[in-house]
């Protein structure tokens, strides 16, 4: 565990080399409290990395979820337009029935067909 002794001892070792002073022993002791400082900030890590991770897999099961959904989505609206379009099509054909039937109409009675409600 890191106490106020391996501090002080760290930030001398640390200045020493800084410095350019120090003896391999030393920067052998600075290698070793390095390393354990990194396992103790691992150590105090993991919980909140262990959280991320699942909370990212969580994410990227939401995001296929909205990919899905959006995929659905978009061949609901190429039907939707694809009726819309079919409507238009057959609305424009019963125009011209009407009219056709409507200039019949006048051809035989020489009256115009009134408009039904």
């Amino acid at each position: 565990m890191w106490s106020d002794e391996k501090q002080r001892q760290f930030d001398r070792l640390r200045q020493r080399e800084a410095q350019g002073s120090l003896s391999e022993a030393e920067a052998e002791a600075l290698r070793a409290l390095v390393a354990e400082l990194d396992a103790e900030e691992a150590a105090a890590l993991r919980p909140a990395i262990e959280q991320m991770r699942v909370k990212q897999e969580e994410l990227a099961r939401e995001r296929r979820q909205v990919e899905v959904e959006n995929e659905r989505l978009a061949a609901i609206l190429a039907k939707q337009e694809r009726l819309l379009s079919e409507a238009r099509q057959y609305l424009d054909h019963l125009r011209t029935e009407r009219a056709a039937l409507c200039e019949e109409y006048r051809a035989v009675t020489g009256r115009q067909l009134l408009a039904s409600p």
